[in-house]
């Protein structure tokens, strides 16, 4: 008796020709990121009533990992999402890092593929339910990073929730404490990453 498990995950890549020309180049030139479905164009990939709109998406089964993905370019007023298994759409490094075989969202920076093109962040959300990966993409927010690989999204919402604090301190005349709660900051997001 043959027991075979499979688990499925909306599977589709948003139309690349309503980019501009020079991000579809780059996104189509990466190869250290994701694969890039050449089967799934959808117009509602991007879509956030993407539930609504389910059975116009494809359906990929994923038998390695029970894990969906959504990836898009960390960019702001860019609507471009790729959807899947993530032991199909993540590139072989990617796909064994234990960080990325559990939940979460994570900032990935692909490498520089050419002098002239700036190397492009991805945020790469995982999720571990069938089909969990039809909601909308995680908003862009502003952050500097170093040239790390990759870096895990929860702390910078810590780190955002502790400078609302801070201002939230700043207009309650808590000036004092500003040191402690600057000190606090440096603290949580330096340690937890």
């Amino acid at each position: 008796l043959f027991i075979f498990t499979a688990y499925g995950c909306y599977y589709c890549i948003s139309y690349a020709h309503l980019l501009t020309p020079n991000l579809r180049y780059q996104l189509g030139a990466q190869t250290d990121i994701f694969h890039w479905p050449a089967d799934a164009s959808s117009p509602n990939c991007s879509n956030p009533s993407l539930t609504t709109n389910c059975h116009l998406l494809h359906v990929q089964i994923c038998t390695k990992f029970p894990l969906c993905i959504t990836l898009s370019p960390y960019i702001p007023n860019v609507s471009f999402v790729v959807r899947g298994c993530m032991e199909q759409i993540l590139v072989a490094k990617l796909r064994i890092d234990e960080k990325f075989q559990k939940q979460g969202c994570y900032i990935v920076r692909s490498k520089r593929i050419y002098s002239t093109l700036a190397p492009l962040d991805y945020i790469i959300c995982i999720c571990s339910t069938e089909y969990c990966n039809s909601g909308m993409q995680n908003p862009f927010v502003y952050t500097n990073h170093s040239e790390s690989d990759s870096f895990d999204l929860v702390p910078i919402i810590e780190a955002e929730q502790l400078a609302k604090e801070i201002n939230d301190a700043k207009n309650n005349d808590l000036a004092d404490s500003l040191p402690l709660i600057a000190l606090i900051l440096f603290f949580k997001l330096f340690c937890s990453m």
